[in-house]
């Protein structure tokens, strides 16, 4: 997360500006005499100057196209690296063991840590907005592949990430487009399908869990007695009109085993523009993905 910058003050290296006063051609915050005639403030020089930087770490400079690091800078990036590099193989690990835990409920959570474990090369990868671009986020992307992943992030609304997707398809008829979205974005954007031009190369992966699900998992909505009416907002909507519609091979799924069946016919070059619908329990993703966090923090302090 990118802080704000701080206020410069004094002995940080830079000059100190705070009690310079502007100069120039009078104005309304010009300082004036005891006449009301106006006195143009003149530059404090002994306020101007750059106080000298203390000692501190190295700072890297990222050499150009053929340089190379100086040896301080190679070890002071290698001592930067290296507990990122720990922590990373640690989260690696822990969730590759979490994953092969027996008798998990159907929840979407490891639904798509399983289909994201088999998305073709060079795949194009758009997150929807919601719980889509965070459970991406916390499950990475399978190693060996080239993935690019795009997210309409923004203000976090869903509204066009479904058009975003398609005109990607459209823009790179080479390469496969896979969209991972939820149920309500799905919906309100569906008519995005709605146009004259074939996406073979469009996969696209729906979280129906019939609400949005991801006011169960933030305190203050999830405790509130209106959760499911004006929170969630249930429906009981399914994709298969939606894809019959817009001539899109529909696969629908509701356990592992459909679903570990369905996806290498889904991810097929020759299937063409696909929907898989996972329609999984709004309160079970919720009570699972609350289990794996509550496994984190155990295992992360341990």
């Amino acid at each position: 997360m990118r802080l704000p910058p701080r206020p410069l003050s004094s002995g940080e290296g830079e000059p100190d500006v705070t009690k310079t006063k502007s100069f120039g051609s009078p104005s309304p915050f010009s300082e004036r005499g005891p006449g009301g005639e106006a006195h143009i403030a003149q530059p404090d020089a002994t306020r101007v100057a750059a106080r000298p930087a203390p000692a501190g770490p190295v700072r890297l400079n990222w050499p150009s196209n053929g340089s190379q690091l100086s040896a301080t800078e190679a070890t002071a990036k290698a001592a930067y690296l290296k507990p990122w590099l720990a922590a990373e193989n640690w989260a690696t690990d822990f969730l590759e063991e979490f994953m092969r835990q027996p008798k998990q409920p159907f929840n979407e959570f490891t639904a798509i840590y399983r289909a994201l474990l088999q998305l073709p090369d060079r795949t194009a990868l758009h997150l929807a907005n919601s719980m889509a671009v965070r459970y991406a986020n916390i499950l990475g992307l399978p190693k060996g592949r080239m993935v690019e992943v795009f997210a309409n992030r923004g203000t976090s609304g869903i509204d066009g990430c479904t058009s975003t997707a398609i005109g990607s398809a459209l823009a790179m008829p080479d390469q496969p487009v896979v969209l991972l979205t939820g149920d309500v974005a799905f919906f309100y954007d569906r008519n995005a399908f709605w146009h004259n031009y074939p996406t073979p190369n469009l996969r696209v992966i729906l979280l129906n869990n019939h609400a949005g699900g991801i006011f169960r998992m933030i305190d203050g909505p999830r405790q509130q007695p209106e959760l499911e009416e004006f929170f969630e907002t249930r429906q009981m909507l399914r994709a298969e009109n939606t894809a019959r519609d817009f001539n899109l091979r529909y696969f629908a799924v509701s356990s592992f085993a459909e679903l570990e069946s369905a996806l290498p016919v889904f991810f097929a070059p020759e299937s063409g523009a696909s929907l898989l619908e996972i329609t999984t329990d709004s309160p079970t993703n919720a009570e699972f993905f609350e289990h794996y966090r509550a496994q984190v923090r155990t295992s992360f302090s341990s």
